[in-house]
């Protein structure tokens, strides 16, 4: 199941896509195909993982083109038993591409809590 979810994922990714998470030391670009694979490998180290978010603010700085600022509410259990709960903010860069949006850019901005 949560290998079907990882390939799903891939869909809402441009080719490439730049990923800068400095609190978990990732900066990389990535190309679509990468991303499951990059998901899987997050999610091998968790027993469980749930990621929402909220306090949305969307911008439309030109045509096919969205800024989203967005905060990220970060619950997990580590495979060791750890309890993470965490809050992110980040600034996402989005292209309309044939009628479909797709993240081409998700930038950390905060680490609000640890």
């Amino acid at each position: 199941r949560a290998a079907i979810k990882a390939r799903k994922i891939r869909e809402l990714f441009a080719d490439p896509c730049d990923i800068q998470i400095p609190s978990y030391g990732v900066s990389q670009r990535f190309s679509a195909s990468e991303i499951p694979a990059q998901v899987m490998a997050a999610r091998a180290q968790y027993v469980y993982i749930s990621l929402e978010f909220g306090d949305m603010e969307i911008e439309f700085p030109e045509e096919k083109t969205a800024v989203v600022d967005v905060t990220g509410f970060f619950k997990a259990k580590t495979l060791g038993g750890e309890s993470i709960n965490e809050i992110h903010q980040a600034r996402c860069r989005m292209i309309k591409l044939e009628g479909d949006w797709f993240f081409s850019e998700v930038h950390e901005t905060a680490m609000v809590e640890k």
